[in-house]
């Protein structure tokens, strides 16, 4: 069963996030002094101009959402239980749950359309996590025929995939690694609730048109923190009866 944190300021913004007082232009962020939201409130979070005719929104249902909370469950179980090979168990992995503002704020940033090169927004924050961290993915076709529950488990296990590279001496102390940073991210102990979007629009790719299946999840509180554990080390307490024993 899929469960919600409360937005309580969702229905006021899908209703009009271009009025007077748009409450996330009051969350500024160290990187940037706009809030993703705010800059893009000209667009009420919809498509930029530069998406183009093809652009269509990828709205989840119930069920894709909790596909692709299952997924990052199953894979932070399969590493809190020492089932991963070559990374030691974690005793303090949290079980992640879904968060409505974050996959918000990461539908506003994907209807901006910045796949092809990806590129992170620099403020994503919410009034609860200061810091709120982000994956993203995408994949191209000649044609738009993306068959989404197939491609969303593709993308998020390209994030997992990472591991086989992580260097398990990072755990107890993380430092910035470029190559696995989205395996990093993925697998913190400390991160709680994800929200993610997605969408779809044409661009030219090598001389060819080509449609762009963009993915994105946002991450809270936001993990990849230099010189902190990923998360601890030791066996977890199990929990008896739970779908995902390892997480606490």
């Amino acid at each position: 069963m899929i469960w919600f944190s409360s937005f309580t300021l969702l229905s006021v913004l899908l209703a009009g996030v271009c009025s007077e007082k748009n409450p996330y232009c009051d969350l500024h962020c160290y990187e940037a002094p706009m809030h993703t939201v705010c800059e893009r409130s000209a667009e009420n979070c919809g498509p930029d101009p530069g998406c183009g005719p093809d652009f269509r929104e990828v709205p989840f249902t119930d069920e894709q959402r909790q596909q692709i909370l299952d997924q990052h469950n199953e894979l932070r179980n399969k590493v809190a239980l020492g089932k991963q090979d070559g990374q030691p168990p974690a005793s303090n992995m949290r079980e992640l749950t879904w968060n409505k503002e974050l996959e918000y704020i990461a539908q506003c940033w994907m209807n901006a359309c910045k796949g092809d090169p990806m590129k992170h927004d620099k403020c994503r924050r919410t009034a609860e996590y200061k810091n709120v961290g982000q994956n993203l993915a995408a994949t191209y076709s000649n044609a738009d025929n993306f068959n989404i529950k197939p491609v969303l488990t593709q993308l998020t296990q390209v994030w997992y995939d990472e591991v086989k590279d992580f260097d398990p001496k990072l755990v107890p102390s993380y430092q910035w690694d470029y190559p696995t940073g989205h395996y990093s991210q993925f697998v913190w102990a400390n991160t709680s609730e994800i929200g993610c979007a997605a969408t779809v629009y044409s661009s030219q790719k090598s001389g060819r048109k080509m449609f762009v299946f963009l993915y994105g999840c946002n991450y809270g509180p936001a993990g990849n923190w230099d010189n902190r554990p990923v998360y601890e080390e030791g066996k977890p307490t199990l929990r008896s009866g739970s779908k995902f024993e390892g997480l606490i």
